[in-house]
């Protein structure tokens, strides 16, 4: 039987496409340091990683997609980018569907992988980084270790998103790491952090155990609200550092781009704590648009030479 409309879209809901096109801004800044830096960029090898990274993320949305049980949200809580859980169960995508999804894409890295390693095209050190890569992915919802719900699991999803994801793209160029890929993820890592904070706030009351799940629901909203801040204002000092360091001056004019964004997220979570009616879609957006446009402004920072 063919599927219909609505559930196609369900099953874009739970690929996340947003999500990938951020994946794949992270991906490319590898890249783009190894172009700046004079090191010959494979297009071939570009477009494998590209794959196996689309290919990991899937896979962490499909298993997000399985395991998180069936529950409502709220009208009011509800965001472009609420999690899975109405869009799988009951009246929406059998619970099949992602788990299929995820055992086809897992299929799928575990051919593209190993066909990398063998024609030379994967050095070992970034094999060895895309096993943590798929790990952490993995465990983020799997069991035993279902990651999200420790405690840590935002702060472990952060630095694979925009740490070694981008370092991966750097390895599979040029087979060794460089000083720049720290200065230039670190700020990432802190953003993405954050965005994790953001993303998971409007759905904080739904949430039914205090001192267990996520980072969020184990220090309260407040705490969490305060260390959102605080990683944002992090990621622009740890710009300026890096540019001071030997990063290229350009990158600075981004970050003065993206800076009023990063303002007016700081200013909106002051609004919540301050007990104004929150304004759930626009800092969900605002949250997402942060990572997204500095991950870009760094792309193009890098490959204008």
């Amino acid at each position: 039987m063919m599927p219909s409309w609505r559930q196609i879209r369900l099953f874009v809901r739970i690929s996340r496409p947003v999500n990938l096109l951020a994946g794949a801004l992270l991906y490319a800044v590898g890249p783009a340091i190894a172009r700046y830096l004079g090191r010959p960029i494979r297009p071939g090898v570009f477009i494998a990683g590209l794959g196996l990274v689309v290919l990991i993320q899937l896979m962490a949305h499909y298993i997000q997609a399985y395991s998180e049980p069936y529950r409502t949200i709220d009208a009011d809580r509800r965001t472009p980018f609420t999690g899975p859980s109405e869009a799988v169960g009951q009246s929406g995508l059998p619970r099949v569907v992602p788990l299929c999804a995820a055992l086809l894409v897992v299929g799928l890295a575990a051919i593209l992988a190993p066909g990398l390693l063998i024609t030379g095209s994967l050095p070992l050190p970034a094999w060895l980084l895309l096993t943590l890569v798929f790990v952490g992915a993995f465990f983020y919802d799997a069991p035993p270790l279902r990651l999200s719900g420790s405690g840590y699991g935002e702060i472990i999803a952060a630095v694979v998103a925009a740490g070694l994801v981008p370092t991966f793209g750097y390895l599979i160029q040029t087979g060794e790491v460089h000083r720049f890929l720290l200065m230039a993820t670190f700020p990432l890592a802190m953003l993405t952090f954050a965005m994790f904070i953001a993303l998971e706030l409007p759905e904080y009351a739904l949430v039914p155990t205090p001192g267990g799940g996520n980072l969020l629901a184990r220090l309260g909203w407040s705490t969490a609200m305060r260390i959102h801040d605080g990683a944002i204002v992090l990621a622009i000092a740890l710009f300026v550092l890096g540019i001071a360091a030997g990063l290229p001056r350009r990158l600075g004019f981004g970050m003065l781009i993206a800076l009023p964004l990063a303002v007016a997220q700081i200013w909106q979570m002051a609004r919540i704590r301050n007990g104004f009616p929150p304004r759930w879609r626009m800092l969900v957006l605002g949250a997402i648009g942060l990572v997204v446009l500095t991950a870009y402004l760094e792309l193009v920072g890098f490959l204008l030479i």
